[in-house]
């Protein structure tokens, strides 16, 4: 039988060898190849002198083409009319590279990153880049009564509450046996407070009030323990919670428990109070919370340039994910507002869930143990992951549902 060789693949169209960094893109790339030159396996096969079943194996993906001899991949490409000797180089390195991969993602590996959503005290092992603030959060803590933790919406102070200080509490002192009590306002804020209290107490009380007293009590069984209690979103004090006496209740008995005690050294609790920036001016309308901004305060900042890599990398190494060469300093570029000095190691407002977004977009995208940057471009970037996901999403919804869509952003 004889096989007509079609002609030769210009080298002004080459395929997309640069996206090829797993198995499976050498696949998909290979087999467009004899696609186009309209070849059966069997046809390349029987050109080349292969069985059919090991060349299958190639456009499959279940196999690769040895590296050597190097003549196999190039007869390969030949007998589906690429014979071109520097487009068959671009083969032959992008075979190598894959083969360099470390190969497709086992089924089970765990999620190294948290995209839009805070990290969650179980999310502690995968929190990077905020070691050092934890740290200083960690020893305020065990000196103060009252702290209060401030930044720019988007600046991390959830993920540094939840992931970062009431897990660090929890080794920091085996000795002292803090219990870490963690909580939302919320709309109800003395509900949430008597709510949260109970997980601690393990009595189901309704009324704050009481449940401080329980707390208080439970407390000092153990000479010297002490209570820490976080209070997350304290914004949503002013904006969630509609009732004004109800706001001053709440104040008033943190101000209480935060005081009761320290003025004869025998303090049993520590409040922490996160609270977003933009916020500030509502808290300094209150006295005390105004002198607890003054005399107890810790500013989230900007993540330095390490910091930022660390948040990259360390995630990706646990999972046990490689990352191509330039990834880390293309989100840094990315990440970085046009006005600032480079290395500065500053981020507008609000980017670092940008961030994490695009990172877990990457991660979804990429199917090897690789994160790319073809991959990161391929998924939005840092500007684009957002809108692909929120696209995605849209077209996922029935009909009936995308109309609701509609109406809600149309109403913003």
């Amino acid at each position: 039988m004889v096989i007509a060789v079609p002609e030769r693949q210009p080298l002004d169209n080459p395929p997309s060898l640069p996206h090829i960094i797993a198995r499976s893109d050498f696949a998909r790339e290979l087999t467009a190849v004899r696609e186009r030159a309209g070849l059966t396996v069997r046809d390349v096969a029987k050109a080349v002198g292969m069985q059919a079943s090991t060349l299958g194996g190639y456009y499959s993906g279940r196999h690769l083409p040895p590296v050597k001899p190097p003549d196999i991949l190039a007869s390969i490409l030949r007998a589906c009319g690429i014979d071109d000797p520097e487009l068959i180089a671009w083969w032959e390195e992008a075979l190598r590279r894959v083969r360099r991969s470390p190969g497709r993602r086992p089924k089970g590996t765990p999620v190294p990153y948290r995209g839009l959503a805070s990290f969650q005290p179980e999310d502690a092992e995968w929190f990077f880049g905020r070691e050092a603030l934890t740290r200083t959060l960690v020893d305020r803590v065990s000196t103060e009564n009252i702290l209060l933790v401030t930044g720019p919406s988007g600046s991390g102070k959830s993920s540094l509450l939840r992931a970062g200080l009431a897990c660090a509490l929890a080794t920091a002192w085996p000795e002292h046996d803090w219990p870490v009590v963690l909580m939302t306002v919320g709309a109800t804020p003395l509900k949430s407070l008597a709510t949260a209290l109970s997980g601690v107490t393990g009595k189901d009380q309704h009324d704050a009030t009481a449940s401080l007293a329980t707390a208080k009590r439970y407390t000092r069984q153990v000479p010297g323990r002490r209570m820490v209690l976080i209070v997350d979103q304290f914004e949503e004090l002013f904006t969630a919670c509609t009732d004004p006496e109800e706001q001053n209740a709440f104040i008033s008995l943190l101000h209480g428990a935060a005081t009761d005690g320290s003025a004869s050294g025998e303090a049993w609790l520590t409040v922490v109070v996160g609270l977003r920036a933009d916020f500030y001016d509502r808290l300094l309308s209150n006295p005390w919370l105004a002198q607890v901004a003054q005399e107890a305060q810790l500013v989230v900042g900007p993540m330095t340039d390490t910091e930022l890599r660390q948040a990259i990398e360390q995630p990706a190494l646990k999972a046990r994910t490689t990352i191509e060469a330039g990834f880390v300093d293309l989100f840094l570029r990315d990440l970085a507002p046009t006005h600032a000095e480079p290395g500065a190691g500053a981020y507008e407002a609000g980017a670092l869930p940008l961030l994490s977004h695009a990172l877990l977009a990457t991660w979804e995208h990429e199917q090897g143990r690789t994160l790319s940057i073809a991959g990161y471009q391929a998924a939005g970037g840092l500007q684009g992951a957002v809108a692909q996901t929120a696209e995605r999403v849209y077209h996922e919804l029935s009909n009936e549902h995308r109309e609701l869509a509609r109406q809600l952003f149309c109403a913003w």
